[in-house]
């Protein structure tokens, strides 16, 4: 990436410097031209003002001996012809008696007629540029010749190609002084992703302790701020899992032992039918454990659904066992959830408050614009405040720790809702006992039971 920066800053710069210093350096080149043309045209208007007198009194002896210092000021050839085009004088070289003719001459054909010009050309017998000027020399609107100037061009080529040079070298300094700080800046802008890429290879490797620091700009630090949330986020589910792992394995060993011993006892015992009843309890015990387990690794499947948590409630206190305690269902409120989770929340709970309820287990679903909550009260011991929070770990299982029951239904209960976009809290009861209060969002106007908005 970084030598894609640079290389990508090295074409804009080089389309910059190309896209000023080529226009700069031809006009740079013609206004040179166009002064060098125009001072020599001047020139040309001087010598025609100062031979004007003789061409009108005839005096053409005299014209050789005035082209010649002007020649020598200008640094270039003057000649004179008359209206004709005949050579009169030549700076160069005196005409002699048969004098050529420059009427054929573009330029002079030009100045004969009367329009001033000049123009840059190739000398075919000099071999190089020539800028050459021709003006009319006349007097009471008569035209009586021409005065031409040809200019050597070397020294305005030698003046442009200074300046290309100049041009050259300022584009290189800002060509590389730009590619310098492309370099810097491409080295500064992908610095934070390779550390925050050698961070993620280490947390790969294992190194869970590694961070992305988080100083630089706003985005540089959003995103060491990210990877550093997700790299706590993996910390955190290693560890649970870890936790898990270790719990299950424990959690697990105490019934396969005492399943094993009962299975012991009932091939070395007189009387197995005991023993392999208590080996079926633990068989049931094992079993539960396994089941809930398998319900957490499913906790984020299925999809969602409208269901009625009363209807729900309902329906399991129904298919309850009798044991003597009243449980009483009250209010509705439909949510959109899976109905499978949402059944074995409210069977958890109901399980739960069902276990240590003395008589009576209330359950009520209320609705409001935060969302709609099941309650489940029992009137049973209730739990501390010390120990509310801890009854959502797994495998806790309270101040009965040898008890009935998995220490996994809480957990299950509160992961299945957290799928859900529910929560489940622990709370003091008004029958005196434990609260459970699964609550579920809101869902957007009325919803009937088959899932549509009336």
């Amino acid at each position: 990436m970084r030598r894609r920066l640079i290389l990508g800053a090295a074409y804009l710069l080089l389309v910059v410097v190309a896209g000023l210093a080529v226009p700069f350096g031809l006009t740079l080149s013609r206004r040179l031209t166009s002064d060098l043309g125009g001072r020599v045209e001047r020139q040309a208007f001087a010598v025609a003002a100062a031979v004007e007198d003789r061409l009108e009194h005839g005096d053409a002896a005299s014209l050789q001996s005035l082209v010649a210092p002007f020649a020598k000021r200008i640094g270039g050839r003057v000649l004179l012809t008359d209206r004709s085009g005949v050579l009169l004088a030549d700076s160069l070289q005196a005409p002699g008696p048969d004098a050529p003719s420059y009427r054929s001459r573009p330029e002079i054909a030009r100045a004969l007629a009367g329009a001033p010009n000049w123009e840059v050309r190739t000398s075919r017998s000099l071999g190089y540029d020539l800028l050459v000027s021709a003006v009319p020399v006349g007097s009471a609107g008569r035209i009586l010749g021409a005065v031409r100037i040809s200019f050597p061009m070397a020294e305005l080529r030698a003046a442009v190609r200074r300046s290309w040079w100049f041009l050259g070298a300022v584009g290189a300094v800002a060509l590389a002084a730009g590619l310098a700080l492309a370099a810097w800046l491409a080295g500064w802008a992908t610095s934070a992703l390779a550390t925050a890429a050698s961070v993620a290879r280490r947390i790969a490797g294992g190194d869970l302790r590694a961070r992305v620091p988080e100083p630089g700009t706003p985005e540089v630090r959003g995103l060491a701020t990210d990877m550093n949330a997700v790299a706590d986020r993996v910390v955190d589910m290693v560890r649970g899992e870890r936790e898990f792992a270790a719990n299950a394995s424990h959690q697990l060993r105490t019934p396969l032992s005492a399943l094993r011993l009962s299975l012991e006892e009932a091939l070395a015992g007189t009387d197995p039918r005991r023993e392999v009843e208590h080996a079926l309890v633990q068989a049931d015990r094992l079993n539960a454990v396994v089941g809930s387990l398998l319900a957490l690794g499913r906790a984020r499947e299925r999809g969602a659904t409208a269901v009625d948590l009363a209807g729900v409630a309902e329906e399991l206190v129904a298919s309850l066992p009798p044991n003597g305690v009243r449980v009483e269902v009250s209010g509705s409120g439909v949510v959109l959830a899976d109905p499978d989770r949402v059944r074995q929340v409210v069977g958890n709970l109901l399980e739960n408050a069902g276990r240590f309820a003395r008589a009576r287990v209330l359950v009520e679903v209320t609705r409001d614009r935060d969302g709609v909550a099941l309650m489940v009260d029992d009137d049973g011991p209730g739990i501390s405040e010390a120990d509310r929070a801890r009854v959502f770990d797994r495998f806790y299982r309270g101040r009965l720790p040898g008890g009935p029951g998995s220490g996994l239904g809480l957990p299950l209960a509160r992961e299945l809702a957290a799928a859900d976009g529910g929560t489940v809290v622990a709370l003091e009861s008004p029958l005196g006992g434990a609260r459970f209060e699964v609550v579920y969002p809101a869902v957007p106007g009325p919803v009937t039971r088959d899932g549509t908005t009336p």
